[in-house]
């Protein structure tokens, strides 16, 4: 019996963990020529281009990893629009290959893209680290100033910016028979908190 993708795949994760990284390289190639015949939408032909393109990237191979995270970006763009959180992250991951390879002005134009359209749906953690990489090339290409001011710029907004958890899920009671310590269990908690700062 052949391998299939799945079976590829995790053999391909085995040897990253390993360390045998041109072995990974192979199987996760096969695991890519399985997915090229899968239907169209197939998720599994994305999440092997990713883990190509991620394991070029941390082998500096940075032109094979631009050209897999390229058909990322256009398969992303055309099925999720320009906007999505996903297409953005893609886009954020060229803008690193591009960054790590020298090609910097290749990478500036991928980190602007994402730092414009990134603001409404990116979450906050994953564009700063866009932000900070962003910083980092205008200080490579002379300009420090620029970055200074960035930098000023995001560190008001941070000091700013209010940030709900959307963990609500911790405050759930499950056990019934036990007091419900949530925010807003009685009107004794909600005294608690002062109405003004």
């Amino acid at each position: 019996m052949t391998k299939g993708w799945a079976e590829f795949r995790k053999a391909g994760a085995e040897a990253v963990q390993a360390g045998q990284l041109d072995q990974a390289e192979d199987l996760w190639f096969s695991a890519l020529q399985e997915a090229e015949s899968f239907e169209d939408g197939d998720r599994r032909l994305q999440i092997t281009l990713e883990d190509l393109a991620s394991l070029y990237w941390h082998r500096n191979k940075y032109a094979q990893a631009a050209a897999v995270c390229k058909r990322i970006l256009k398969r992303n763009k055309d099925t999720l629009g320009p906007s999505h959180t996903d297409t953005l992250t893609v886009c954020s991951n060229l803008a690193m290959i591009y960054h790590s390879a020298g090609m910097l002005e290749e990478a500036e134009g991928h980190y602007k893209e994402v730092l414009t359209k990134g603001r409404e749906s990116m979450p906050s953690g994953d564009l700063a680290n866009v932000q900070y990489q962003y910083m980092g090339l205008l200080r490579e290409t002379g300009r420090a100033d620029l970055a200074d001011k960035l930098a000023s710029l995001l560190g008001e907004q941070q000091k700013r910016k209010w940030k709900r958890s959307g963990v609500y899920e911790a405050f759930v009671q499950e056990n019934p028979k036990e007091p419900d310590h949530s925010l807003h269990a009685s009107s004794e908690s909600q005294s608690e908190v002062p109405e003004k700062v």
